[in-house]
């Protein structure tokens, strides 16, 4: 159960900036190779970074459950969680952007915290911020993708994830941001691998493909993967066009909340009925099942062809 509602009127901008100077000096005084001075300027720039993310995040109408653990690691005074939460913010690298979904530092909580995380969006007392994975954090990437594939008149998106815990809800949440953009939007109704979701983009015929998944990454992380209408990475023209967008939606997030999902809005959300599929017409799930069974079939056919193979054998 969540706590009562805490406001932004609790933070303390001075009196936190001071105490995670403090918490960082202590570090940084055990390493002797970077100078006092430059040690200082880290210091003071990572601190009026980390405030300046909380800041913001608080200012938005995010999730009460979230509010409130951001307020009780300040008062528990948490520091490393805070800073590990909110230092930075996730970046578009390549065709992926992965980040851990938790801060924790120690095996048993990090496994608390996934359990937490697989059985409710918004766990109690799981610090999440503008470093970590999570809804905000993907909206913010989502919104960027949005808006760059309106420019380039892109219509039709295909969307998949893995089994990674909440991997169903961002895809569902990616999957409705697109639907209110306007896009015809395909989304596998189970997991699938990111190979096969590269191959239904090309047998849909669609624009772009979003992968929900944090590929070799531990069990803590978890991404998004962005595959071109050619089934494979963007380009680089397509890549800087897409990273601009992604900054500027990151800037400006006060739409997220509309796309937020409880457990149950995404269970709901995820069953094929035919009433749901009429309200959004846009909508198609695409049968993982099939999609697998066809990706097989072109898999043997082409190591089955053996002019093909010694055609492409020099490469």
């Amino acid at each position: 159960m969540a706590k009562n509602h805490q406001t932004s009127e609790s933070f303390q901008r001075s009196n936190m900036e001071k105490k995670l100077n403090e918490f960082l000096t202590k570090k940084f005084s055990k390493i002797d190779s970077i100078s006092k001075t430059n040690q200082r300027k880290y210091i003071k720039t990572i601190s009026r970074n980390t405030v300046d993310n909380i800041e913001r995040w608080l200012s938005l109408k995010i999730p009460t459950e979230l509010r409130n653990s951001i307020f009780d690691y300040i008062k528990n005074e948490n520091w490393h969680e805070i800073l590990e939460s909110f230092n930075d913010e996730i970046s578009y690298d390549t065709s992926h952007i992965r980040a851990k979904m938790t801060s924790s530092l120690s095996s048993r909580h990090i496994l608390s915290d996934l359990q937490k995380l697989s059985t409710s969006s918004f766990p109690d007392n799981v610090i999440q911020g503008t470093s970590t994975f999570n809804q905000i954090t993907l909206l913010g990437i989502a919104i960027g993708i949005a808006n760059h594939a309106k420019k380039s008149g892109y219509k039709i998106i295909v969307i998949g994830f893995d089994n990674r815990i909440q991997s169903k809800l961002f895809a569902t949440i990616v999957s409705d941001l697109f639907l209110s953009y306007g896009f015809k939007t395909n989304i596998f109704n189970n997991l699938c691998s990111t190979p096969e979701l590269a191959f239904s983009v090309k047998k849909l015929n669609a624009d772009l493909g979003i992968m929900i998944t944090a590929s070799h990454n531990d069990k803590r992380f978890n991404g998004i993967k962005i595959i071109s209408k050619s089934s494979g990475p963007p380009n680089q023209k397509e890549k800087n066009k897409i990273n601009n967008n992604i900054i500027i939606s990151q800037k400006n997030l006060g739409v997220v909340s509309n796309f937020f999902k409880t457990e149950s809005e995404i269970n709901n959300s995820m069953i094929t009925n035919h009433s749901a599929i009429k309200k959004k017409s846009n909508l198609i799930k695409i049968s993982n099942q099939k999609i697998t069974d066809e990706f097989i079939r072109y898999i043997i056919k082409f190591i089955s062809n053996q002019s093909t193979i010694r055609r492409n054998i020099k490469n």
